[in-house]
């Protein structure tokens, strides 16, 4: 049986998808498999998967979606389709180290953790130093007794390795942040988690438009796109009977992901006046989310823990509600959103 099964879902990547094959043909951990799942592209990316020699590296199999459903239902296809206890997800336009496989293999094994986190390198970067995540937190952690690691993770599925039995995926209807709305509660879920610092996850950050065109929170799409995905977040941990545990944790990531959209406001070329308004309906939601969120710890800590890009939106945000007069109530997701229309 194969030791790890290796998750790509496909749109449109045939200028990314060779250097990640290639990548993964140059790994040293032998006996994985890689399922690929194209979500109907455009362009050549499906003639491509299908026409790149494996033999003798590792065993392919290349599946096509019969309409596009978006990366959450091509990512369910090829866990469905995978047959190790161990499973890793890559985005089509990434690439890896060529020990990124066995050394978290090997880790997961070793630490009896239920989830094993590489560390991270942006491409590209003007300051590639910062741009490497996951470097401080080695080893190995129980997340029930080390809670301050939860909100610090970043959510995205992939670098890293799950077992099988572990993995939770989110609702295939969300196309956008889709990772937000469960990677978190999977973390506290599984409880014991691993990091290692000897290979590393290539991201690029610039990918196929959808990352940056959501990314921005100035327009009603990319806010709705943020508070859903914490919504269902939020959901799964009560109805878990998990919110009470990681409550503080849980707070923590609304603040850290609200915080980072109001910053993006603050840099928007909106005039002063929009931005005021749009600030407050969104700190308004969060305070009908958790109305003592001023007292939060890691808010009172000015998310020292956190990476730097989460510093820096805590800093941008904290300045700013020193500096302004804002009119905050208690609103819920839907009467924000329905607000947020209007401007």
């Amino acid at each position: 049986m194969v030791k790890v099964s290796v998750l790509i879902p496909v749109f449109n990547a045939e200028r990314y998808i060779n250097r990640l094959l290639y990548s993964l043909k140059k790994q040293t951990l032998k006996n994985f498999e890689v399922i690929l799942v194209d979500d109907c592209s455009t362009d050549d990316s499906w003639e491509m998967i299908n026409s790149f020699d494996t033999e003798g590296y590792f065993e392919m199999k290349c599946i096509r979606q019969k309409k596009n459903g978006g990366v959450a239902s091509a990512r369910i296809r090829a866990f469905e389709e995978s047959t190790a206890e161990y499973v890793t997800f890559v985005d089509s336009d990434d690439y890896l180290d060529k020990n990124y496989l066995e050394e978290l293999y090997n880790t997961i094994v070793a630490t009896k953790s239920n989830i094993c986190v590489a560390r991270i390198a942006y491409h590209p970067s003007l300051f590639p130093l910062l741009a490497i995540k996951n470097n401080k937190r080695l080893g190995f952690y129980d997340l029930a007794k080390n809670k301050k690691i939860l909100p610090l993770m970043q959510c995205g599925t992939w670098g890293k390795i799950y077992r099988r039995k572990f993995v939770l995926l989110p609702d295939k209807k969300l196309r956008v942040n889709e990772d937000l709305s469960i990677n978190h509660f999977l973390f506290a879920k599984a409880r014991y988690v691993s990091f290692t610092n000897s290979t590393f996850y290539h991201y690029l950050p610039n990918k196929s438009g959808l990352t940056i065109k959501h990314s921005m929170g100035i327009n009603y799409d990319n806010i709705k796109n943020t508070v859903i995905p914490l919504e269902m977040l939020k959901k799964h941990f009560i109805e878990n009977d998990m919110l009470s545990l990681y409550y503080l944790e849980v707070e923590a990531l609304f603040l850290r992901f609200i915080f980072q959209r109001i910053t993006e406001l603050i840099l928007s070329f909106y005039n002063r006046n929009k931005k005021k308004k749009l600030i407050e309906l969104l700190l308004s939601y969060l305070s009908f989310e958790f109305k003592d969120w001023e007292n939060n710890p890691y808010y009172l800590r000015g998310f020292r823990d956190f990476e730097l890009p989460e510093r820096f939106y805590y800093f941008v945000t904290y300045i700013y509600l020193k500096t302004h007069r804002l009119i905050i109530r208690k609103i819920s997701a839907n009467e924000m959103l329905s607000l947020y229309k209007n401007y």
